[in-house]
């Protein structure tokens, strides 16, 4: 697996920011947050503005940019220190410490990342830390295997079979290999689960993923009737049978997602267009009105849960990678699985033009 220059520090702060988030949520309403709560929220906030405002002026210039991470990454390793120095035992210290390693990653700092990912792994309880740390490793060193061989020393010494199951899972991401034989990879992990961990949250996921990963362009839809879009109406399949459905899976604020809804938009404008079901796999219902505020085609109908990646209608269908769509025929089977951009366009047309029951070219 490749990623082109800088990409993969996007990804890492993403992730970082992401499990950060969800530390927040975590917290209970009715308890007044502690000191390290209130100075890491503060600090999380002022570091993400100051780094979103330096990206945006770096623009697409390749050594800015650099330079722009470099600075932020410093900018962060002060921050981050001082808070570790200052609440050495709060509520947010793994948290801290991972945003601290996105500093030693922006800044280049090799041996000090690799010194703290040690430590983190050591103090990883949790399936969602030691994905952290796992993620980590990958980005430091461009290593799957080392990424995986942190989930497996996790399996080994944790005693719940909850948090190795969730492990297992998480080490799907953490393959490569041609397009195919990942795909083959992650399959063989979620059997993996599937056979030795059956009874847990994570076994009914990659029941779902085996089945969704028997989907091929010929067979039927995984039917979505007990789901309800924003409007209240059941998601039936089979009452748009003769209708092209599209099944687009995206996120808020991916600008790969937004220019996908855009492409889609601008494919509503006749007389024959798709049924467009658009599955937000986001937690803030305020991002994803606002990206679709501005959408005209008639043919949108939306479903969203605010469970982000835990989405009921992506589980069901095994999504793991966004934006996709996965493109209905008229006859009521699936006709194209797995594309995005300008391949899903392509793929939309293409069962447009496909002759109608009864109809010959």
């Amino acid at each position: 697996m490749r990623y082109p220059p800088g990409m993969w520090i996007r990804a890492l702060s993403a992730a970082l920011l992401l499990l950060a988030g969800a530390a927040v949520a975590q917290a209970k309403p009715d308890e007044r947050p502690s000191p390290a709560d209130t100075r890491f929220t503060e600090l999380e906030r002022e570091l993400r503005r100051t780094w979103e405002a330096a990206r945006q002026q770096a623009g697409n210039d390749p050594q800015r940019i650099d330079r722009v991470q470099r600075e932020h990454g410093a900018r962060l390793v002060r921050a981050w220190r001082d808070y570790l120095a200052r609440f050495p035992d709060g509520p947010r210290t793994f948290e801290a410490k991972n945003f601290l390693l996105q500093g030693y990653v922006f800044a280049r700092e090799e041996k000090p990342a690799s010194a703290l990912l040690d430590d983190m792994e050591r103090d990883a309880r949790t399936a969602t830390r030691i994905a952290m740390v796992a993620s980590g490793r990958y980005f430091l060193h461009r290593d799957t295997r080392a990424a995986r061989a942190v989930i497996e020393r996790f399996v080994t010494r944790t005693k719940s079979r909850r948090e190795q199951a969730e492990a297992l899972l998480a080490m799907r991401s953490f393959v490569d290999g041609t397009p195919r034989e990942a795909e083959a990879a992650r399959l063989k992990i979620a059997h993996r689960v599937l056979r030795d961990y059956a009874d847990t949250p994570a076994g009914a996921r990659a029941k779902r993923l085996v089945r969704a990963a028997g989907l091929r362009p010929g067979h039927a839809p995984i039917a979505l009737d007990r789901f309800r879009d924003t409007a209240g109406r059941a998601l039936r399949l089979d009452e748009l049978r003769g209708r092209v459905v599209v099944l687009h899976f995206w996120v808020s604020r991916s600008p790969a997602s937004l220019a996908s809804l855009e492409l889609l938009d601008r494919l509503m404008d006749g007389d024959d267009d798709p049924v467009v079901i658009a599955v937000n796999c986001d937690t803030d219902r305020t991002a994803f009105a606002l990206a679709t505020a501005n959408l005209r085609g008639k043919s949108w109908r939306h479903y969203f849960d605010g469970r982000g990646e835990r989405n009921r209608v992506a589980a069901e269908y095994g999504i793991e990678h966004l934006p996709q769509a996965l493109v209905i025929g008229r006859d009521g089977r699936l006709a194209a699985t797995g594309h995005a951009g300008e391949n899903a366009i392509g793929a939309i047309k293409a069962a447009l033009a496909a002759p109608r029951d009864g109809e010959s070219r």
